[in-house]
């Protein structure tokens, strides 16, 4: 099976339904990544009043509990969270048995996706290869789609699924805060945790370290390397970020796919310049593990700043703050939650 993009495939703009619904709060279950759906459900609750119900299908004893199918086939609507239809996972069956089982009950359920980041790369992954199963391509077609970023809107329109954008991690900070200047001397934040050090850029962020030996690197989430450069801090596990952006000059997340990292968006919440492997408008873009680049990008800043030119975007730190709050995140949510579960089928 080839891409459905290839073939010309779209999804087809479907009708809304008139319900009872229409006045009254729709029965909205979260389902696949249990985590994702808990924090979600918080959100949506505390910040926009929507109540919505969470049936996670992370493991086989979720999938065995009765409760959980109880849930889902009771739901006007049916959000999978993170885990991609048709994966060959053992995940990946448990949810795609479990949601046709219900749909079987329930043939008039509205379903929607919510896309979070790898899910998409591994459908995209998988429409490339041919792999898709027979079902997958309706299925598809006869449900709702949002992803948190529109780096991810727009992979997936490249499979011929159009996705609304509702961007997810919210920034939990005040709107009306004072941006800290920039620090006296130049430093690089960055992430890199102990697990899955490569697919967050560890070998192309330690090089671009020991090109730049005069310039301080800190590192979150880790705790490190033999061999690491001197220049070059482990900070393990921070509690106290404000401090630590406050703290630096510039932040770079070099990831091989991402959503929309949280590392970017409290960046740029504080007006520091972000170098960033994927497209995002308000970032000086670097294809991941380039690192010559990537130190390019870093001494361009250093210098300005050494000049004196380079400070804190204020304009950019208020308005990201407006727009990932959770007063502002949530009730987008729940909007377009509210207009999927009118959807036919």
């Amino acid at each position: 099976m080839c891409c459905p993009a290839k073939r010309g495939y779209d999804i087809p703009h479907e009708q809304i339904r008139t319900s009872s619904m229409d006045h009254a709060t729709p029965d909205i279950v979260l389902t696949g990544q249990g985590k994702w759906a808990s924090l979600l459900a918080r959100g949506l609750k505390e910040h926009a009043g929507l109540p919505v119900r969470v049936a996670s299908l992370d493991n086989v004893r979720d999938a065995l509990d009765p409760s959980a199918w109880l849930t889902l086939a009771r739901a006007d609507l049916v959000v999978r969270v993170g885990f991609r239809p048709g994966a060959r996972t053992w995940r990946g069956l448990i949810a795609d048995t479990a949601l046709h089982a219900v749909r079987r009950l329930h043939p008039g359920q509205s379903t929607a996706y919510y896309w979070i980041g790898t899910d998409v790369q591994g459908l995209v992954r998988d429409a490339d290869a041919g792999s898709w199963p027979n079902w997958l391509e309706n299925e598809l077609a006869r449900s709702a789609h949002a992803a948190v970023s529109e780096n991810l809107v727009k992979e997936l329109a490249l499979i011929g699924v159009t996705a609304d954008m509702l961007p997810h991690p919210p920034i939990n900070a005040a709107t009306g805060f004072d941006v800290p200047p920039l620090p006296a001397q130049f430093s690089v934040l960055t992430y890199i945790p102990d697990a899955r050090r490569e697919f967050y850029g560890a070998s192309a962020i330690l090089d671009a370290a020991r090109r730049l030996p005069g310039v301080d690197f800190r590192v979150l989430g880790g705790t490190g390397q033999a061999g690491s450069p001197p220049n070059v801090a482990y900070l393990g596990w921070v509690h106290d970020l404000d401090r630590r952006y406050a703290e630096s000059a510039c932040v770079v997340r070099m990831v091989e796919h991402d959503g929309c990292g949280g590392t970017v968006l409290e960046a740029l919440s504080y007006g520091r310049p972000v170098i960033y492997s994927q497209d995002h408008k308000d970032t000086i873009f670097v294809p991941f593990g380039d690192s010559a680049t990537l130190a390019r990008q870093i001494k361009s800043l250093h210098e300005r700043h050494v000049a004196g030119e380079l400070g804190p975007d204020e304009a950019l730190a208020r308005s990201t703050r407006e727009f990932y709050s959770p007063e502002n995140c949530y009730p987008r949510m729940a909007q377009w939650l509210r207009a999927a579960a009118r959807r036919t089928s």
